[in-house]
């Protein structure tokens, strides 16, 4: 697979989640992906339980924003470094997650994702400044 298209699918990867792009994440994995998120010790085998997943987090995460960087491409093989923040509305919090993605193709589609990552939350939402800065 030629670098651009692993770019484009990554580009697609971070779009579909900031846009809670259900259509676009269907078309970037296999029927049949894994997808594996290593903090969590959680797995999801086949595009139908990825994109359950995926719905639950797009009911509560809210103003999304990504920021990534390619650092390895061999072969079939990709890795990404990533930092997202957004807003829990479960937790009623403002997130940011850095982490890493390791992505497996088949042709030109996802054909296993591993994601291991750490979560900081940046302050409580339900709080005024005041409140915040009172600590």
């Amino acid at each position: 697979m030629h670098c651009t298209s692993k770019g484009k699918i990554v580009s697609d990867y971070f779009t579909s989640w900031q846009n809670h792009d259900i259509v676009l994440l269907r078309e970037i994995f296999m029927e049949d992906a894994k997808y594996k998120i290593l903090s969590l010790k959680r797995s999801y085998k086949g595009i139908d339980q990825i994109i359950d997943y995926w719905k639950r987090n797009s009911a509560r995460q809210k103003d999304i924003c990504v920021s990534y960087k390619i650092t390895i491409n061999i072969g079939i093989l990709l890795l990404v470094n990533f930092s997202v923040t957004f807003i829990d509305e479960e937790e009623d919090q403002c997130q940011l997650i850095k982490g890493n993605i390791l992505l497996s193709f088949r042709g030109k589609r996802i054909s296993c994702l591993r994601e291991k990552y750490t979560k900081t939350i940046i302050y409580e939402t339900h709080r005024t400044f005041s409140e915040k800065s009172s600590y």
